[in-house]
């Protein structure tokens, strides 16, 4: 399943929109990328480079990412029925913001 966080409406749309918001959310993605960086499981470091995080304004909203490209991070991740989970990506968000929501991986790798 698939969480989407809504915006609260309380807060007037410009205060969502400001740079300084972007600039902080830009931050705390650099923290918990590097965060994943150290916690990802080592053995070639193609898994480590390939963790990387961005910010982006999408339909007013600022939006926070981290990614790893590598196709093995999947399995690293979650797990696979021969070997068990070691998350790298999932605690820094956990750490950083908990209870947010956690979109996309899993099962159907959204």
């Amino acid at each position: 399943m698939v969480s989407r966080f809504e915006p609260n409406p309380a807060f007037p749309a410009e205060s969502v929109r400001t740079e300084e918001l972007g600039v902080s959310i830009g931050e705390l993605v650099g923290v918990m990328a590097e965060g994943a960086q150290q916690d990802a499981p080592y053995r070639t470091g193609a898994l480590e480079a390939s963790i990387e995080g961005g910010v982006a304004l999408i339909d007013g909203h600022w939006v926070g990412r981290v990614w790893a490209s590598d196709f093995k991070a999947r399995w690293h991740e979650f797990g696979t029925r021969y070997m068990d989970a070691h998350p790298f990506l999932r605690p820094q968000l956990e750490r950083a913001l908990p209870g947010a929501p956690i979109v996309g991986g899993g099962e159907t790798g959204e």
